[in-house]
C-alpha cells in the first residue's frame, strides 16, 4: 500500500510511457502529415512543374521524421534513458539529410513503379496476355519495395 500513491508505480510508470508514444506520434504527425495535405491544395493553382517540385519539397521530413520516431521511442520510451522530445528532434537533425536523399530516391522509384503500372494496365485492357504477367510482377516488386522500406528507417536510425 505504501506504493500505491507513489509516481514510481507502475501504473505510473506505464502512463509517462503512455503519453511520450502519444506526444511522439503527434509530433510524426505534424511533420508528416500536412505539408502533402498542403500540396493537394496546390493542385489546381499552379503548373505540373511548379507543383511536382513542390510536392518533392514537402514530402522530404517524411523518412527523417519516421526515422526520428523510431529512435526515440527505443531510447526514451522503450529504454527509459532519455527525454522523448529531446531525443526526437536530436535524431530527426541528424538524419535530415541522409533521410531526405532516401526520401528522393524513394519518390524517384515510386514513379517509375506508377510508370510501370499504368503500362501493365493499358496492356491489360488492350486484351494483350502479357499485361498480366507485368501486372503481377509489378505487384511482386512492390511488395519487396514495401518491406525495403520498412527496414530503412529503424537502420538509418542506428546507423550512420
Amino acid at each position: 500500500m505504501n506504493n500505491f500513491f507513489s509516481a514510481d508505480n507502475k501504473f505510473f510508470t506505464f502512463m509517462g510511457k503512455v503519453f511520450d508514444t502519444l506526444v511522439l506520434n503527434t509530433i510524426w504527425l505534424l511533420l508528416c502529415v500536412p505539408l502533402p495535405v498542403l500540396t493537394i491544395v496546390w493542385i489546381g493553382k499552379t503548373e505540373n512543374f511548379i507543383f511536382l517540385i513542390f510536392t518533392l519539397l514537402t514530402i522530404l521530413p517524411v523518412v527523417p521524421a519516421t526515422t526520428a520516431l523510431y529512435y526515440a521511442l527505443v531510447k526514451s520510451v522503450r529504454r527509459e534513458r532519455s527525454y522523448a522530445i529531446k531525443e526526437f528532434f536530436r535524431s530527426f537533425l541528424r538524419n535530415f539529410k541522409q533521410g531526405s536523399i532516401l526520401t528522393v530516391i524513394f519518390v524517384a522509384l515510386v514513379s517509375i513503379l506508377n510508370i510501370d503500372f499504368q503500362y501493365a494496365y493499358k496492356l491489360m485492357e488492350a486484351q494483350n496476355s502479357m499485361g498480366s504477367l507485368y501486372f503481377g510482377i509489378f505487384i511482386v516488386i512492390v511488395i519487396l519495395f514495401g518491406s525495403m522500406y520498412l527496414y530503412v528507417c529503424p537502420i538509418l536510425s542506428r546507423f550512420d
